[in-house]
């Protein structure tokens, strides 16, 4: 995911329309909306595996960062989190999802219900 604001000489990008890093999508194992301004690249890495048909479990990835300009951006200033996943599949149509993420600066537990992944 890379998201980026370019503005008009004097006018500043609104904080509510910054891009987020740091959700239970992106940068899992942070605070919400943890990360902010406006550029940012986010990356994420997951493997999944079929346990029983309504039963799947997958470990993930995510690596992230935020600057003012897309060339501010350095291998140095990453953020990392990882975890596992649990999905649960009641019906084919809504996966139940229970991620775990850890960070450097703590975990976090979400719990997500979608019908896109």
């Amino acid at each position: 995911m890379v998201e980026t604001n370019v503005t008009s000489p004097g006018h500043l990008v609104p904080f509510f329309d910054m891009p987020v890093l740091s959700s239970d999508q992106i940068l899992r194992g942070f605070d919400s909306f943890r990360f902010r301004d406006k550029s940012a690249l986010g990356l994420s890495l997951e493997y999944r595996y079929r346990i029983w048909p309504a039963l799947d479990w997958g470990l993930f990835i995510d690596e992230g960062q935020v600057a003012p300009q897309l060339g501010d951006m350095g291998l140095n200033r990453f953020h990392t989190g990882y975890g596992v996943r649990l999905f649960v599949w009641p019906k084919p149509n809504l996966p139940i999802s229970i991620d775990y993420g850890r960070s450097r600066e703590t975990w976090r537990l979400y719990f997500n219900i979608n019908t896109r992944f």
